[in-house]
C-alpha cells in the first residue's frame, strides 16, 4: 500500500496517537506565534496533527526527522516570516505532508528540498506562495511525489533546477498548479554531458496547469517547461 492507504480514513486513530501542535503550545486562534510549537512537534518525529484553526508562524521550520504532518479541515499555517530564502526546509528522508494548508507573506521558497532527500510526499495540500511554492534544489533527490494538491506561486508553482544533478522518480499528478510570473512547472536540469549523472524518471500526469500574464522575462509563461532529464512523461494535462 502507498501513502494514500495510510492517510485516508484514519483521522480518529491519528488524533489519538499523533503529537498535536496545540499540546506543544500552539495557538489555534492565530493571535500568538506557533513557530516553536510546530518545530518542537516536528522534532519529535512521527505523526504531527494540525487541528482546526489558524497557526501563525514567523520563522523557518525544519523537517529534520521522518514525519507525517497532517492538517485538519479548516486548519491553516500562516507564515509571516520575512526571511529571504525559505519557509519550510525538508532535510530528512521520509517526510509527508497531507491536507496541509499554508500561506506566506513574502517571496520566499515556501517548501524547499535543498538537502539530499528520498521519499518526500505532498498530498492533497494547498499552498499559496508569494514566491515559489515548491523548490526541488538538492544535489540528489529520489522518490518525490506530489498528488492531488492545489499549488499557487507568484513565481514558480514547482521548480526543479540545475542544482539537482542526480536521482530518480518525480511524480506530479492530479494537481492544480498556477504561477503568476513564471512557469507553473519547470524542470530545468543540467545538461547530461556536464555532470556524471542526471535526474531521470519524471512523470507529470493529469494536472491542470496555468500561468498569469505579469511575467517580464522571455522564459515566463510556460505551463510546463522541461530541459534535459531522462525518461520524462507528460500526458493528460
Amino acid at each position: 500500500g502507498g501513502f494514500k492507504d495510510r492517510l485516508d480514513g484514519h483521522d480518529m486513530s491519528l488524533a489519538q496517537i499523533a503529537t498535536q501542535v496545540t499540546t506543544k503550545g500552539g495557538d489555534a486562534t492565530g493571535v500568538n506565534l506557533s513557530t516553536t510549537a510546530l518545530q518542537n512537534s516536528l522534532n519529535v518525529g512521527g505523526d504531527v496533527l494540525i487541528p482546526l484553526g489558524t497557526f501563525k508562524l514567523n520563522g523557518k521550520v525544519y523537517f529534520n526527522n521522518p514525519a507525517l504532518l497532517k492538517g485538519s479541515k479548516g486548519s491553516l499555517l500562516n507564515q509571516t516570516s520575512t526571511a529571504t530564502d525559505f519557509d519550510f526546509q525538508v532535510a530528512s528522508n521520509d517526510v509527508e505532508l497531507e491536507r496541509v494548508s499554508i500561506q506566506n507573506a513574502t517571496g520566499n521558497n515556501m517548501i524547499t528540498l535543498t538537502a539530499n532527500t528520498s521519499n518526500f510526499k505532498l498530498y492533497k495540500s494547498k499552498l499559496n506562495a508569494q514566491g515559489t511554492a515548491v523548490y526541488l534544489g538538492a544535489l540528489n533527490l529520489n522518490d518525490i511525489y506530489i498528488d492531488g494538491c492545489d499549488i499557487s506561486g507568484q513565481w514558480y508553482g514547482i521548480l526543479m533546477d540545475s542544482q539537482c544533478q542526480s536521482g530518480k522518480n518525480l511524480l506530479i499528478t492530479n494537481s492544480k498548479i498556477y504561477a503568476e510570473k513564471s512557469d507553473g512547472i519547470e524542470i530545468n536540469l543540467p545538461n547530461p554531458s556536464s555532470v556524471e549523472s542526471v535526474f531521470h524518471s519524471v512523470r507529470i500526469i493529469g494536472n491542470t496547469v496555468a500561468t498569469g500574464l505579469t511575467g517580464t522575462t522571455s522564459q515566463a509563461g510556460f505551463a510546463i517547461a522541461i530541459a534535459n532529464g531522462k525518461n520524462v512523461v507528460v500526458e493528460g494535462n
